[in-house]
C-alpha cells in the first residue's frame, strides 16, 4: 500500500474510533494521517485529516482549537475546488460556533453550507444544513421555524438513509415537543431517535440525557436519577460536555429527592468539569443546576449572582431558550429567598413572554409558581 493509501486507512480507522466515542485515540490517528498526507503532498487527504482532528477536538470540549482546524480544512477545500468538502467544512464550522454561543455566525455558516450543497446536488449536506439551522431556530426561540426545518431535514435524512442524522433530527423534534409541553410526543421522538442511533455512541448518550431531563420535568426524580447515571456511564471519558449535562440533571434529580449531601457532591463534580470546558451552552445549563442546588443549601445570594451572570450571557448571545430557562430559575429563587416582589415580577413577565413564543412548559411553570403551587427549590423546574 502506498503512503496515501496508508493515510486513508488511518482516517477510516480514526472515524471508527470517533463513532465509538474514543476521541483522543481518533485524534492521534488523524494527526498521523495528516503527517503522511503532507509528506505525500495529497491536499485532499490533508483536508480530511484536518476535519477529523477538528471534530475530535469538538467532542473533547476544545472548541477554540477545533474552530482553527475547521477553518484550515475550509481553506484547503476551497483551494482544491472540492465544493462538497467545502460545504462539509462550513457545516462543521457552524457546529463549533453554535457550541460557543455565536448563533448568528453559525447560522451564516449553515446557510452557506446549504447553498453549496444544493448547487452540488449533495442531499446529505442539505439535510445537515436544515437540521442544524433548525437547532439555531430552537436556541433563538423560534420553535415553529425550527420544527418546519427539522421535518424537512428528517424527511431527507430518511430518504437518503443516514440513520444517525435521522436520529439527531428526531432528538431535536423531541426537544421542541418538551418546550411545547407535549411530553408523550417528546418521549416517542426520543425512543425513535434511540432506535436509529446505535452506531453513534455520543448521540446515544445525548438521548439518555434528554430522557433524564424529561423525567425531571415530569417530576419523576428517581427515574431521572437512574437515567442520568446511565448517561454518565455511557459518556465517553474524553467528552466532558456529555458528562457535564448528565451531572447537571443528576444534581437536580438528587435534590428533588431531598438527597442534599449527594446533590452537593454532584454539584462539586459538575463545577469541576465545567471549569475547563469551552462549550458555552452546556456551561449555562450547568449554571442553572448549580444555582438550584446552591439555593437549596441556603446559598441564595451566590445562586442569584450565578444566574444573573448566566442571564446576561444568554442575552448577549441571543440564546432565547436559555434566557427563558434562566429567568425561570432566577425568579423561583428570588421568591424563595425573600425577594418576592422582584421574583414575582420576573415570573409574571416570563409567563407572558414564554406563552407568546410557544414555550408552554416554561409559561405553565411560571404561572404555577405565581399561584403558589410550589414552595421549595427542589421543585423549581
Amino acid at each position: 500500500m502506498d503512503r496515501v493509501g496508508i493515510g486513508r486507512a488511518m482516517v477510516r480507522a480514526g472515524a471508527v474510533l470517533y463513532y465509538r466515542g474514543k476521541f483522543v485515540e481518533s485524534q492521534a490517528l488523524a494527526e498521523q494521517a495528516l503527517a503522511v498526507f503532507r509528506d505525500a503532498g495529497d491536499r485532499s487527504g490533508i483536508e480530511r485529516a484536518m476535519t477529523l482532528i477538528g471534530i475530535d477536538l469538538t467532542e473533547q470540549g476544545r472548541l477554540g482549537e477545533a474552530v482553527d482546524w475547521h477553518r484550515q480544512s475550509l481553506a484547503v477545500a476551497r483551494e482544491t475546488g472540492n465544493r462538497e468538502r467545502e460545504a462539509n467544512a462550513l457545516n462543521n464550522l457552524g457546529v463549533e460556533l453554535t457550541l460557543q454561543g455565536h448563533v448568528q455566525a453559525a447560522r451564516e455558516s449553515f446557510e452557506a453550507n446549504r447553498t453549496l450543497s444544493l448547487e452540488c446536488g449533495n442531499q446529505t449536506g442539505v439535510a445537515y444544513a436544515d437540521i442544524n439551522m433548525a437547532a439555531m431556530g430552537y436556541e433563538q426561540g423560534d420553535l415553529v421555524a425550527a420544527k418546519t426545518l427539522l421535518l424537512k431535514g428528517l424527511s431527507l435524512a430518511h430518504e437518503i438513509g443516514v440513520r444517525p442524522l435521522e436520529g439527531a433530527a428526531r432528538l431535536s423534534i423531541g426537544s421542541i415537543a418538551v418546550e411545547s409541553a407535549e411530553f408523550d410526543a417528546a418521549r416517542k421522538a426520543y425512543k425513535e431517535a434511540e432506535s436509529l442511533s446505535s452506531e453513534d455512541a455520543a448521540l446515544m448518550t445525548d438521548i439518555q440525557i434528554a430522557l433524564a431531563e424529561l423525567a425531571l420535568i415530569e417530576e419523576k426524580p428517581a427515574e431521572a436519577e437512574q437515567l442520568a447515571r446511565k448517561a454518565l456511564e455511557q459518556a465517553s471519558r474524553e467528552k466532558d460536555s456529555d458528562a457535564i449535562s448528565a451531572q447537571a440533571v443528576l444534581a437536580e434529580a438528587l435534590l428533588a429527592q431531598k438527597k442534599v449531601n449527594e446533590a452537593r457532591y454532584a454539584l462539586s463534580n459538575l463545577l469541576e468539569r465545567t471549569s475547563h470546558n469551552q462549550h458555552r451552552l452546556v456551561a449555562i445549563r450547568a449554571s442553572i443546576a448549580a444555582a438550584r442546588v446552591e439555593s437549596a443549601m441556603g446559598q441564595h445570594e451566590g445562586a442569584v449572582r450565578r444566574l444573573e451572570r448566566a442571564l446576561e450571557e444568554t442575552k448577549s448571545m441571543g440564546l432565547v431558550r436559555f434566557q427563558l430557562e434562566t429567568s425561570l430559575a432566577l425568579g423561583t429563587i428570588e421568591v424563595q429567598a425573600g425577594s418576592a416582589g422582584a421574583g414575582r415580577k420576573r415570573l409574571s413577565k416570563l409567563d407572558r413572554e414564554a406563552a407568546a413564543m410557544g414555550f408552554v412548559r416554561i409559561a405553565r411553570k411560571a404561572k404555577k409558581l405565581l399561584e403558589g403551587g410550589e414552595s421549595s427549590s427542589h421543585k423549581s423546574r
